[in-house]
């Protein structure tokens, strides 16, 4: 049921954010969790960067390391999927 599906999410985020080589914080916007990832350059051209389902942003760990020198990349985690 649902008790089982919500314990597997929290296990599931928490070995995920263990490896997760990117800081990230939870952000609290109508009442809805979101987690959100930042990195790069304070001064650099902010770009956004969206994935898909069933991915989070650690889908783009490696790209915002090519992008650090000259972007500010966002990478927010869908509801549901971070």
């Amino acid at each position: 049921g649902t008790l089982r599906s919500d314990r597997f999410r929290r296990v599931e985020e928490s070995a995920v954010r263990d490896v997760h080589p990117l800081p990230g914080r939870d952000l609290v916007v109508d009442g809805v969790r979101l987690h959100v990832t930042t990195h790069g350059s304070d001064g650099g051209v902010p770009t956004l960067l969206l994935h898909g389902a069933p991915t989070s942003s650690y889908l783009w760990r490696d790209v915002v390391r090519d992008l650090e020198h000259r972007h500010f990349s966002v990478l927010p985690d869908l509801v549901g999927l971070s």
